[in-house]
Order: structure tokens, then sequence, then C-alpha cells
């Protein structure tokens, strides 16, 4: 201490010892999960040089794998002669499969009930097989997905889809098939990009018209940057989002086309002295491409309107009608969403949203077309999982006959 300075001079003297290396790594407690899937994921393994942020880090990794309850790391507090340690992990597993039941409501669907089983460890090495159904008065799907992390590489996934649906809407009726399969794979943290192909039969009605048989293959290709703090309650970062899927019209060869959406949202906290407030943003856009005469189907083109869209304006039914007033669907758009979402306290919370969107027959987006707008008002109620959601919205332009004077929407988590 140097008094005619004012100033301390702190001297730390560490004995690091000699360099450790791990012995090898050990698990305790594995029933049912294959000891080769964490030894292939985990960053620590026999002779690599002995660091606790890695042993911490692997914890933290077995942990979000899903599989397991508790990974407790036990490492011996005396090195051997040779410089080296064992580690070994205490594992509980958890329960892997689960059963989900559930409904919702909307004024554009009525009432859905969802079920789904789910096997989080179908091969004993993480991967999941899922069986969901969901169905309401105008759509029932029945999709089955399987997923293998690990695919070829650490950081890639490989993912398996078969889907049917039967989907009645004031624009078309269509019954379709589609298998999936393709792979993920996670380029850094929170960004990643998927590639695949997709084959779909499908049977599309446009009302007021005979059928139509379609055979599609595809090329879906995705890229996204997730910079939440929260999937289901965000309340600051952005996420961004490309798609773009080539299509091939098997029995058509003439109406191939291309078809691209790009979304993009953000989210900032304002901590005011009264209760906190969340300013939420997104914005998306989409094109299709293709020849003059090239025959889009109809449950392939652009529509706006509903719970996940414009939520004043029925599901599909922001945008042109035909003289029966079915919606006839557009080859581009853009919609907007803002929101400000207050809370009250840690458990009430109301939001303010104002939807807007623009929808085109071609590709190239007219901004000089008719916008359908809307507003609203929402209220939100948190549990320790998300927030309860249930919105009113209105239409700021009510086209009589068409729109209803306000639509109801209740659901689990954010609009987004």
């Amino acid at each position: 201490i140097n008094h005619d300075k004012s100033s301390v001079q702190i001297i730390f003297y560490v004995n690091a010892g000699n360099n450790a290396t791990i012995e090898n790594v050990y698990f305790k407690g594995l029933k049912h999960v294959k000891e080769s899937y964490l030894r292939k994921i985990l960053p620590i393994y026999k002779g690599k040089c002995y660091k606790s942020s890695e042993i911490l880090n692997s914890r933290d990794i077995i942990i979000n794998t899903g599989l397991f309850n508790v990974a407790t790391p036990k490492v011996d507090t005396k090195v051997g002669s040779n410089n080296q340690v064992p580690v070994t992990f205490s594992l509980t597993e958890r329960k892997h499969k689960t059963i989900k039941i559930g409904t919702n409501y909307t004024t554009d669907n009525g009432f859905s009930l969802s079920s789904s089983w789910v096997n989080r460890n179908f091969l004993f090495a993480a991967e999941e097989l899922n069986f969901d159904s969901n169905a309401n008065k105008n759509q029932q799907v029945v999709t089955l997905d399987f997923s293998k992390p690990c695919f070829l590489r650490n950081d890639q996934r490989l993912d398996l889809s078969l889907a049917l649906k039967n989907s009645k809407y004031k624009a078309f009726n269509v019954v379709e098939s589609s298998f999936y399969a393709g792979v993920l794979r996670e380029f850094r943290q929170k960004f990643e990009g998927g590639i695949g192909g997709k084959t779909t039969l499908s049977k599309v009605k446009e009302k007021h018209q005979f059928g139509n048989n379609y055979v599609l293959v595809s090329i879906p290709f995705f890229l996204s940057l997730d910079r939440r703090d929260s999937v289901l309650n965000p309340t600051k970062g952005s996420y961004y989002k490309f798609y773009n899927e080539p299509f091939y019209n098997i029995l058509h060869k003439n109406n191939n086309f291309i078809k691209s959406k790009l979304l993009v949202s953000s989210y900032m906290k304002l901590n005011t002295s009264d209760f906190p407030v969340v300013i939420a943003l997104r914005g998306s856009i989409g094109s299709i491409i293709s020849n003059k005469a090239a025959m889009i189907p109809s449950n392939e083109k652009y529509y706006s309107g509903g719970n996940n869209s414009v939520r004043g304006y029925g599901y599909q039914l922001a945008g042109p009608l035909d003289d029966k007033n079915s919606p006839i669907g557009g080859k581009s758009f853009l919609e907007t969403t803002g929101e400000l979402r207050f809370m009250r306290n840690d458990m009430l919370g109301f939001v303010i949203f104002f939807d807007s969107s623009v929808l085109n027959t071609k590709a190239r987006i007219n901004l000089n077309n008719k916008f359908y707008n809307s507003t609203g008002f929402g209220i939100r109620y948190n549990t320790q999982f998300s927030p309860i959601r249930a919105d009113i919205a209105i239409p700021l332009k009510r086209r009589k006959g068409v729109d209803n004077n306000i639509r109801f929407y209740f659901g689990i988590g954010q609009s987004f």
C-alpha cells in the first residue's frame, strides 16, 4: 500500500502445477442411451488437455440433448503419476416418450384438436420420431416426422417427413400427400440452413371449377438466423429466415415455378418507469417466378389474412376476390406487423397491434395495389411456460358480406 500515491498494488502468486490430460471419460446411469452417441457429441475425450470449463460445457451439452434430467461431472482431485485424470458423469435419464393433447380456437377455423406422440430416443442415440395430428372444420392433417442428429457429421441432422392433408378453404379444396428428405446443418450457434427433396401428390379443386391433379417434385432450401432471447415470448433480438423452393411439375412440364420468401422480425424492450414495453416488428415478402402460361396450383399460391397474417380479415380473405367472393391468391405479397406489448405485472399484460398486407397476382410486387389493414388489442397471461394469448382484431375497411366486424384468436405464446 502506497499512502503517498493513494494506491494499492496486488500480486497473485499462482502455482498452476503440471498440465493434466484426461485419462478417460466414463458414464454412470445409462439405461437406454448409447454411450457412443455421448462420446460423439462431447468436446472432451481420452488424451485431451484437462480444462474445467470444458467439463462444465460438456455437462450442458448432455442436458441440452433433452434425454437426461441430471448430469453431474466428477473429477478425481488427485492427478496420477502420468498426469492423467479420469472424468465421470453420473446421469439420470428422463422419460423419452411424451403424449400431448391440446386445443385452440380462432374465428377462422373454430375449435381445433391436436394430439402428438413423441419418442426422443427412438434408436437409442437421440433420434426423434414424432406422430402428430391436427383437426378442425377446415383442415385435417396427419404427419410422421423422423430426425437423426450427428448425421455424417456432428453439426448435421437428417430429417424425414410424411404428411397427409385434407383442406377445405373458400378459395379451394385440396387433398394431398407429401414426402420430404433433407439435411439441416448448424454453421454456427443459432445460424443454420437446410436443403432436401420433396415429392407432393395433390388433387386441387378450385371453387366453381373442376379439380386438377398435380405431381410436384421440389428442392426446398432455407437459411435462418435466430437471435431472439425466447421463441414463445421474445423481448429482444431478431430473427431472419430465407426460404426458396423450385418446383418441377411432372404432369404439366411447362408449369414449373420457383417460390421464395423472406421473413424478418425484431424486438426491443423499453424499461419505462411504470411498466416494461416491448416493441415487436415483423415483415415478410414473397414471390413466385414462372412463365406467363404456367398454372400455379391454388394451394401453392400466396394468400393473406388470418391468425398469422392480417388478423382482422378471415383466413385467405385479405386480398382480391372473384365474383363469388372466393380468394384468387397471388404470386407475390408484402406483409408487415407491429405490436406494442405492455406488461402490467409479472402475470398480466396487454398488446396493441397493427397488421397490413398487399397481395399481387403477378410476381412483381405493386405497392399501388390495395392494402388490407387491421388493428386490435389483446391480453397476455404469463405462465412459467409461455404467455397465453387472446386477441381481438378489427378490419379497417370492412367489405359488406365478406368481412366480420371483429375476429377473435386464442393461442399459446406471442403471435410472433
